[in-house]
């Protein structure tokens, strides 16, 4: 079972290699964005099968329930309107928070236990957290050297 999942993992990078731009920060596309969420997701499931398969219970690996993407949402600026991430919902639950240029780490957040709190609220750590952080990332890259910026193979 190790075989398959280190076989996931390679053909995820490879692909996610193959899809990459090296040259210069540049803007993700909606479709790239969900490509890349939908590569994760996969990588995710076949580590999950993959590590439930080795516990005691067979009961884990018949619950499991594999993800996939319902809708996406973009994250925004409230000011200016750039936008700050994808936030992709999941089936049956979750969300997974891709970056929206490729000077970024493309996966930013994830969860399969719950979904994601649109409802803007000092309550609403992750949304105030994630915005505060995205803004940040994203306003760096202008002022960020060539030299020090270490490009993704995500992208």
């Amino acid at each position: 079972m190790t075989n398959i999942v280190e076989k996931v993992c390679w053909f995820c990078m490879c692909l996610l290699f193959a899809c990459s731009s090296v040259a210069s920060a540049e803007p993700v596309t909606t479709t790239i964005a969900e490509a890349v969420g939908s590569v994760f997701l996969e990588a995710q499931d076949s580590v999950e099968l993959a590590t439930s398969s080795k516990r005691d219970s067979q009961e884990d690996v018949r619950g499991y329930e594999s993800h996939s993407i319902s809708t996406v949402m973009q994250l925004r600026h409230e000011e200016t309107g750039e936008l700050l991430a994808y936030v992709f919902a999941l089936e049956p639950k979750g969300f997974v928070v891709v970056s929206p240029d490729t000077d970024i780490t493309p996966i930013i957040a994830y969860s399969f236990e719950g979904n994601f709190n649109w409802k803007d609220s000092e309550e609403n750590v992750l949304l105030n957290m994630l915005t505060y952080d995205m803004r940040n990332r994203v306003e760096m890259i202008a002022v960020t050297p060539e030299d020090l910026i270490i490009k993704s193979p995500f992208f």
